[in-house]
């Protein structure tokens, strides 16, 4: 029986019903006809630079596809692109990308609570930079398009005052206390010159609940490690009480107490002073002078839903001062880093490192995850970095651990990984030559538990690192050295399972 006839044959003795069917089906066809044809009208129009400034790309997170635009109507326009200020401020320019002529940034559809004279009202807010939208759409009125009184806040989206920025990124969070938790924030600082010395400062405010002072804190904690040309290792870890905090929430200001950082015009002075039971102790004077363009603002690795956040105000800057240990005083002069981080890290494992290579060429790379076994499976975050600033970051699955499996425990010998950088390949190798190793996640509260079944061991590694491949189509060999840490497992003993 062929379509003519089962219709002729429906329509003979079910005339209703067979009518109802076909007028269903059409109404189907029509409406997907509509929702294509208003979809390629509204792609055609992001890319046409005379309609809606759309220019010559079309930017989408990172996941959606281009076709989306011709499925999802006019409401798939309004995908929200993470860190936009970033990229239009440091990637998304002519300095970067020669290319770039112009990048008009808009706010769409973003929603807040108006209240005047006792009501409420619900708004919507859009908006976009004058300046740059008319260059991008000539059919906008040019009388709309004066700055006027946008043109500070015009200037201070485009070329923010780069002390303002640091001190607003690099700022402390209010404690979420938690009661399985403990609240976690810390600035991280490193250290490194060509005599071979190192050091790291880990200053930390803690908070857990049933002992939280009236700071909003629980304790503090301090850590120094300084190691000398000929690989001698001192470290010191110096704990105090919550009432002894004092973090600002609008600069980075901490202090705990006698440790304190201060953000002075552009640098950040570091004094920290810890001691232990024996009378030894270890103190430092340190000044780290950042640089523009040379930051990562505030990422949330695992999602905004969760309390884990992190920012890298300083990739690369110059460090000075002294570090007194016993009675001998050493002048240090070099390469600093520093970073920030907060939330809850009961959870919460890393694989991380930071390199700084000749030519001022400097890497960052990282991933996040609230376990080891998801941890494996994530790509890893490689940002390359040179004297002006980022270049087009990437995500690589390349990344590897070479593991000595001759020595108890083992022991990490090498790292590497390869990705493009646009369009240039590169390859990078960290040979390690110093590592130290603890174990974490033990307690109710216990701060990066890899697996809740197996030990954690958390490992800080220092290492020789080389950078080949090209960039912007020039080979390169560049050696530096490099600031990694990671994590490793073993099976829990009987003892500690029970």
């Amino acid at each position: 029986m062929n379509t003519a006839s089962f219709i002729t044959k429906g329509l003979r003795f079910r005339p209703y019903r067979t009518l109802f069917l076909l007028l269903g089906f059409a109404v189907g066809v029509m409406v997907m006809t509509v929702l294509l044809s208003v979809g390629t009208a509204v792609l055609d129009q992001a890319m046409d630079e005379d309609l809606t400034g759309g220019g010559d790309i079309v930017i989408l997170p990172a996941g959606i596809d281009v076709n989306v635009l011709k499925t999802g109507g006019v409401t798939a326009m309004n995908f929200d692109i993470p860190n936009a200020r970033y990229l239009t401020r440091e990637v998304l320019t002519p300095r970067r990308m020669p290319a770039v002529r112009n990048v008009s940034p808009e706010l769409t559809r973003t929603y807040a609570t108006l209240t005047h004279n006792g009501r409420e009202q619900l708004v919507r807010i859009d908006g976009v930079l004058p300046s740059r939208f008319t260059s991008l759409w000539s059919a906008f009125p040019a009388a709309l398009g004066a700055e006027g009184s946008a043109g500070n806040a015009s200037k201070d989206y485009e070329d923010p005052d780069f002390i303002q920025l640091l001190a607003k990124i690099d700022s402390f969070h209010t404690p979420q206390i938690d009661s399985v938790q403990t609240w976690a924030e810390w600035h991280y600082f490193n250290y490194h010159d060509d005599a071979g010395r190192s050091l790291y400062v880990s200053i930390n405010a803690l908070a857990f609940e049933g002992d939280v002072a009236a700071s909003g804190y629980s304790r503090g904690m301090v850590l120094v490690q300084y190691v000398d040309e000929k690989g001698q290792r001192t470290r010191m870890v110096d704990v105090l009480p919550g009432r002894e905090i004092s973090a600002s929430t609008v600069s980075p200001d901490l202090t705990i107490g006698l440790n304190v950082v201060r953000w002075e015009g552009g640098s950040y002075a570091i004094s920290v002073s810890t001691s232990d039971s024996t009378g030894a102790s270890i103190t430092a004077d340190l000044n780290l002078e950042a640089s523009p363009h040379q930051y990562i603002p505030p990422v949330t690795p695992m999602g905004e839903k969760k309390a884990f956040g992190y920012v890298v105000p300083v990739v690369r800057g110059h460090m000075t001062g002294h570090v007194r240990i016993g009675g001998q005083t050493i002048d240090l002069d070099g390469v600093g880093y520093h970073d920030h981080n907060w939330g809850h890290f009961r959870d919460a494992v890393w694989d991380w490192g930071v390199v700084h290579l000749a030519n001022h060429v400097s890497i960052l790379y990282g991933r996040f995850a609230s376990s080891a076994k998801e941890l494996s499976h994530q790509p890893v975050l490689f940002a390359l970095f040179d004297k002006d600033g980022p270049r087009p970051f990437e995500l690589t699955n390349s990344y590897r651990v070479d593991w000595d499996a001759s020595t108890t425990p083992p022991q990490p010998r090498s790292i590497a990984m390869h990705t493009r950088v646009g369009q240039d390949p590169v390859e990078l190798v960290i040979d390690v030559t110093r590592q130290i190793e603890s174990e974490t996640g033990a307690g109710k509260q216990g701060l990066f538990r890899a697996d809740p079944t197996a030990r954690s061991f958390f490992i800080q590694m220092e290492g020789k690192a080389r950078l080949t491949g090209s960039i912007d189509r020039k080979k390169i060999n560049l050696e530096g050295h490099a600031f990694s840490e990671t994590f490793r497992l073993e099976p829990q003993t009987n003892s500690r399972q029970k």
